[in-house]
């Protein structure tokens, strides 16, 4: 379910990847439950799949 992220990298940078994390996007509601630290190094590991 939801959109594929297979080169989302490609499309957003990690900043707004974490920005799309922190506050959603569409459908997808804010992630805050995610801290600070691991919404960091999922939109970079993310960023990286292009």
């Amino acid at each position: 379910m939801g959109p594929s992220l297979k080169q989302i990298g490609a499309k957003y940078s990690a900043k707004d990847i974490e920005a799309i994390i922190q506050n959603g996007q569409g459908q997808m509601p804010a992630q805050n439950q995610v801290s600070d630290k691991d919404r960091a190094k999922l939109a970079k590991w993310l960023a990286k799949h292009k």
